[in-house]
């Protein structure tokens, strides 16, 4: 039984499946638009910079730690000591 929205839907498929070639693995990537390519080296950038960690779960993360830190007054004392002792010290 031939559904009558196949033939659009394949249609659709076929003209987004175009191919602008290898990339530096060898594998074939679809080219959906012009800076695709400026985007990889910017995620294998921000990869590296994250320790290969994704930025939303280090920024997680990050603020995990600083709401912890905002609800406990005596380690805010304790780091303030820490860093004015580690100041005067340098």
């Amino acid at each position: 039984m031939n559904h009558p929205n196949r033939k659009a839907a394949t249609q659709d498929q076929e003209a987004t499946s175009t191919v602008s070639g290898p990339n530096y693995l060898g594998m074939m990537l679809p080219s959906d638009y012009e800076g695709q390519a400026y985007d990889f080296m910017v995620h294998a950038w921000l990869g590296k910079l994250y320790g290969w960690l994704s930025p939303a779960s280090v920024s997680l993360a990050l603020f995990d730690w600083l709401t912890h830190l905002a609800i406990a007054p005596a380690k805010q004392a304790d780091l303030s000591r820490k860093s004015i002792e580690g100041l005067f010290n340098f």
